[in-house]
């Protein structure tokens, strides 16, 4: 036991016999009696170590036969006295041929061998495990001192076992763990080398901040010095110099006299990439919602209006026939059938926006060229009632989605820009591509839109001139197929009078597809 600087030992007193005839020899020659005193002295201090030791002695000859013991050994071995002189060293050896190790162990102190590890067999049959060791005093005679370690060897047997254990729970858990003794890595497990990308033997030994992403280190460092044992979110460092989002949690445990500290190192890239399609999710229905909403009042104003219009011209009809102004009846029923047919169009075009999500066809690689040139030959009688040319950029890539659904798109844009575009020339071109996205635009020299207005004419039922041509479904039409295949378009003009560029974001044709796009380009 220690404390302060000090260590509490077991110790055992004998007293000493002073010689009777040892003062007589001192008082006729001082000298000798000196040397016969300090012989005495250490006679009797031999004698008394030999008595009192706590390790089990025996003296024997160089055979092996005991002469002499004491009460240690009596207490290993289970023997009195009387009953362990005699014996030889074969009587109380185990653990194989009882003479073969006997002799084998006299042959080892013959050659000066120190300590050796045997097994004692007791009176009582049972086996103790002890280190001895044995020197020769004189010409033939050995002392033996004989340690008892079984105590030792059991709990050592005891600290491995726990230690294989340990070391098979962890090798078998499906989360990192980890080791430390205040920051030097002392162990880790299979699943802690596969995280980072360093073996066993790289790691052991490391300071284990080296593996932390710097931002980090110093909350992890405060949480080992108040030894925080809640769970708490960090990064590490791969091999490759990548992040891992990890969730950490730790215990300190005593271990061989040091206190480490045991870390649990749980991934949690899953969880983070889920929480972010989550929230990419809900920002979705956010968006969703608020869109419904809108959706929800424009159609209500839109569809009221010919409601509105076929109600008061009924009640006209009803009264006009009632009164017999037959000759206002045909024009009151031509009102009637004009709002008939606005509603049945407007009904149309919400038909076709609540389709416009849902593909027609699978994706498809298709040169971009092709669809532009295809929703022109639609778009004819347009272009010839309004006079307006339309030039092709020849270099426009091949994109990829699904084919219909683009030429709706790319009709509405062209149609926008000839109804009004004042006649002027329409271009088509590409602006930008990289990283698998290309964007597109179709720039017309026409009316303009002012900058406030650009995000709100994307919405349903919205138009800048609610007298001018068409029912504001068009641009909400756009918007829905290319959100659906993951694209997006937007407005840009500079104001009245300045024009208006239709930009739309597409995917590119992706890797292999090309083999795919020339049969179904060829089939149109």
């Amino acid at each position: 036991m220690i404390a302060h600087g000090l260590k509490w030992v077991r110790a055992r007193f004998a007293r000493l016999s002073k010689s009777r005839g040892v003062s007589a020899a001192a008082a006729s020659d001082p000298g000798l009696g000196r040397r016969l005193e300090a012989q005495r002295l250490i006679a009797s201090v031999a004698e008394a170590y030999f008595t009192s030791s706590p390790l089990a002695l025996f003296v024997s000859d160089a055979r092996g036969r005991y002469l002499e013991v004491n009460g240690a050994a009596c207490a290993l071995t289970g023997y009195a006295r009387e009953q362990l002189v005699g014996q030889e060293i074969a009587d109380l050896l185990a653990g194989g041929d009882p003479r073969q190790l006997a002799e084998r162990l006299l042959g080892l102190i013959a050659l000066g061998s120190g300590s050796n590890e045997i097994q004692v067999k007791r009176r009582d049959g049972r086996l103790r495990n002890c280190l001895v060791h044995a020197s020769t005093v004189g010409a033939d005679r050995v002392l033996w001192l004989v340690l008892d370690i079984t105590d030792r060897k059991e709990a050592e047997q005891k600290l491995r076992e726990s230690e294989e254990r340990f070391r098979g729970l962890s090798e078998a858990a499906f989360e990192a763990i980890l080791v430390h003794d205040g920051g030097r890595i002392v162990d880790v497990n299979h699943a802690l080398c596969e995280l980072v990308g360093y073996s066993w033997h790289e790691l052991a030994g490391r300071d284990g901040f080296e593996l932390i992403v710097p931002e980090y280190r110093e909350a992890v460092y405060r949480n080992l010095l108040g030894e925080y044992t809640g769970a708490y979110e960090i990064e590490v460092l791969k091999r490759d110099g990548s992040r891992v989002p990890v969730e950490i949690q730790a215990r300190s445990f005593p271990y061989r006299g040091q206190v480490l500290r045991v870390v649990a190192v749980r991934d949690i890239s899953e969880r983070r990439r889920a929480e972010r399609v989550r929230e990419s999710l809900i920002r979705e229905l956010e968006a969703k919602n608020a869109e419904l909403e809108r959706f929800g009042y424009a159609v209500t104003h839109d569809l009221k209006a010919p409601l509105v219009t076929i109600r008061g011209f009924a009640e006209y009809l009803e009264r006009d026939a009632r009164e017999g102004r037959i000759d206002r009846l045909v024009p009151d029923a031509a009102r009637i059938t004009e709002a008939v047919a606005r509603l049945q169009g407007l009904l149309d075009r919400l038909f076709e926006l609540s389709r416009a999500g849902r593909p027609v066809g699978p994706p498809v690689a298709v040169p971009a060229a092709e669809l532009v040139q295809e929703s022109l030959r639609l778009l004819r009688e347009r272009a010839t009632e309004t006079g307006t040319r339309v030039e092709v950029d020849p270099e426009l890539p091949v994109v990829f989605g699904d084919r219909a659904r683009l030429v709706q798109v790319f009709h509405n844009l062209l149609d926008n820009a000839m109804k009004f575009g004042g006649g002027r020339p329409v271009r088509v071109c590409m602006r930008t591509a990289d990283e698998g996205r290309v964007v597109l635009v179709v720039q017309d020299a026409g009316i303009g839109i002012e900058p406030r207005h650009r995000e709100r004419v994307l919405d349903i039922f919205e138009r800048l001139d609610p007298r001018g041509e068409g029912a504001g479904v068009g641009l909400a039409v756009v918007k829905r197929i290319l959100e659906s295949q993951g694209g997006r378009v937007w407005l840009e003009s500079e104001g009245s009078g300045a024009g208006t560029a239709a930009c739309i974001e597409l995917a590119l044709e992706p890797v292999g597809a090309s083999a795919t796009a020339t049969p179904a380009a060829a089939r149109r």
